[in-house]
């Protein structure tokens, strides 16, 4: 197999894929609720951050976690989906473990009466919205593989609602009611 893909053909299985197809309608939906977004936030913060003596620094916390976004998003787009597809047990595993983390004192912290976030590196995030993202890949592969044979509740349907009921459950325990849904 070649490591380049000629122009003309279907990539091949083992192909490696050297840049990821830009779907430009995305994209400029995507900048353009970003931009919606950076003003709502501004226009939201504007009275808090006349507080702090910075007009932007609210403004400037948003921006630098789109850039993070961005990068993700562009890091992301050269994964191979067979890659996401191998690993979504994996995943699965480790979203649940996500979930878990949050709830062990020494390491989840506390806001305002919840245990949803985790420190690293001096920056707070919420372990539960990359939860969800890692269930639903393995979601799409539970799906992908059954695909012909979905007539079973209780063989190809309860399995699922099960594994969500476990993420449901640790999310309750945070609790992250918005995620649970």
């Amino acid at each position: 197999m070649s490591n380049t893909l000629v122009q003309g053909t279907q990539p091949q299985e083992g192909d490696v894929k050297t840049s990821p197809r830009v779907d430009s309608v995305l994209i400029t939906v995507y900048l353009g609720l970003v931009i919606f977004g950076m003003i709502a936030v501004y226009s939201a913060t504007i009275a808090q951050a006349f507080d702090t003596g910075d007009h932007f620094v609210y403004l400037r916390k948003n921006a630098i976690n789109i850039a993070i976004a961005l990068t993700g998003m562009f890091v992301v787009s050269f994964i191979p989906p067979n890659f996401l597809k191998r690993l979504a047990p994996l995943f699965l595993i480790v979203g649940i473990g996500l979930l878990a983390i949050v709830l062990v004192p020494s390491i989840g912290v506390e806001l305002n009466g919840s245990n949803r976030w985790v420190r690293v590196g001096g920056r707070i995030f919420q372990p539960s919205e990359f939860a969800e993202i890692l269930f639903l890949i393995y979601l799409a592969r539970y799906l992908a593989v059954r695909e012909q044979q979905m007539n079973s509740l209780s063989r190809d349907v309860l399995p699922i609602i099960a594994i969500y009921l476990v993420f449901a459950t640790l999310l309750m325990l945070e609790p992250d009611f918005g995620s649970t849904m």
